[in-house]
């Protein structure tokens, strides 16, 4: 083997053992009682650390509800839903008095409903031209 040199070490040979600085310690392996069953399924430390809920996970959970009607997800009847929802909050504007806090909020969001139901109403037009041909 070729001369090594590393800073002040210098090796002529190999390795032919590694002696440790404290002789005293036993460097063995833990004893079997120490050591869990095999035949138990042990979950491993880094996996129970990414179960963990992290901040997107909690996110996540918050912003994606449990649908209890999945129906009411297809696009004609969430659509007439959102009218309905629509025709209901115009009338409930109208009961505030004119200029108050409360009309204002409501209108608002009359508004955007409508401009909501405008893009499904523009969506479901292209649909049927690109259904088409």
């Amino acid at each position: 083997m070729s001369d090594i040199r590393y800073s002040n070490l210098s090796f002529t040979k190999g390795i032919e053992s590694i002696k440790y600085a404290s002789q005293g310690t036993d460097l063995s392996l833990p004893a079997l009682g120490d050591a869990p069953p095999t035949d138990i399924g042990m979950q491993g430390q880094l996996e129970q650390l990414l179960q963990q809920s992290t901040f997107d996970s909690q996110l996540n959970v918050a912003l994606r509800p449990t649908i209890e009607n999945r129906e009411s997800l297809v696009r004609p009847r969430f659509r007439e839903a959102l009218a309905a929802v629509e025709q209901q909050l115009t009338v409930v504007a109208q009961s505030y008095p004119e200029g108050s806090q409360e009309a204002r909020q409501v209108n608002l969001l009359v508004r955007v409903l409508g401009e909501d139901l405008g893009n499904h109403e523009l969506l479901r037009m292209y649909d049927s031209a690109v259904y088409q041909g």
